[in-house]
């Protein structure tokens, strides 16, 4: 239900630059977060663990 929620309302919401950044900004730090916020990987690193692109891209996809 949230994951459908969040995909709607990022799809009606214009972003801009300043957007995209807190938004990015957010997502790494949850990942860092989930994973133990280990400093042995890199955010990348992580997200391809978890089989999932950057907020940027997610967004650009909708």
């Amino acid at each position: 239900m949230a994951r459908a929620q969040l995909k709607y309302d990022l799809a009606v919401i214009v972003l801009n630059l300043g957007h995209l950044r807190k938004l990015e900004s957010c997502h790494n730090e949850c990942i860092c977060r989930i994973f133990g916020d280990s400093s042995k990987f890199s955010v990348n690193a992580m997200l391809r663990l978890v089989q999932q692109s950057s907020m940027v891209d997610r967004v650009s996809n909708l």
